[in-house]
């Protein structure tokens, strides 16, 4: 090879390595990495680390586990556990140890992960609500509803999250009533509906909820007590026999 075709095909090599380094760069501001994707939660910090008591052994453990997530994720080691698994594992081990605010983003990383899965807005919403942050917990209940609209539990936390922390029972009642049509009548939604009824004081409703119950676990005594409290006692026949005048 002359000196000129060295240089040639040194000069190519060069240009071709600029060219990589150059659509890397590219990259990097088109699709930042999985951490800049990530908005972590500091606008309210003080709400996502709380006081937990826990024994030390077990506080131990929670945190070698931890590691070890963080350390198969770093490797991409999925022998054992799916890598939106891991995340959710992380996650759930953060909020023990009362690090809500890396428990948020485990679940955020998890919903990138596979954006097919509800399960990380669920486990969102959970942890906002824990941190007093109920916005964020609707947004996140909402998400999960949106992904699978079939699944009742995403219904339910959003429905109390709007009776028992907002006070907004129409808004709770709406939410119940729009999951027992994705649903198509889930009975465990059912029945929590029928309990929601009972609470809020629409009882007349809850009844007819509560008998749906029934026929779907006939033989809970439970609900059938319940049933017959509510059953209004008809009225005494009036009596034929003519007063006697004193």
């Amino acid at each position: 090879m002359t000196d000129m075709q060295k240089s040639l095909s040194s000069g190519k090599f060069i240009g071709a390595a600029i060219v990589l380094i150059l659509g890397a760069v590219a990259l990097w501001f088109i699709v930042p990495p999985l951490h800049q994707q990530i908005s972590r939660v500091h606008r309210n910090a003080k709400n996502y680390v709380v006081a937990v008591t826990i024994p030390q052994q077990a506080q131990k453990k929670i945190e070698q586990d931890i590691r070890d997530i963080e350390d198969k994720i770093k490797r991409g080691d999925t022998q054992e556990d799916t890598v939106l698994a891991q995340y959710l594992r992380l996650g759930i081990n953060f909020e023990t140890i009362g690090r809500l605010d890396l428990a948020i983003d485990a679940y955020q990383k998890a919903a990138i992960v596979d954006p097919t899965s509800f399960v990380p807005y669920a486990n969102m919403g959970t942890t906002h609500e824990a941190a007093k942050e109920y916005e964020a917990a609707k947004d996140a209940f909402q998400k999960a509803i949106g992904i699978v609209p079939q699944e009742p539990s995403n219904y339910q936390k959003l429905a109390e999250l709007y009776s028992y922390k907002l006070n907004e029972i129409a808004v709770a009642r709406g939410v119940f009533l729009q999951g027992l049509m994705g649903t198509n009548q889930e009975p465990n939604l059912v029945r929590s509906y029928a309990s929601f009824l009972d609470r809020t004081g629409y009882t007349s409703e809850s009844l007819l909820y509560w008998q749906a119950v029934l026929k779907n676990s006939p033989n809970d005594e439970s609900v059938k007590t319940r049933i017959k409290e509510l059953t209004p006692t008809p009225p005494a026949p009036k009596s034929n026999t003519p007063v006697k005048k004193k």
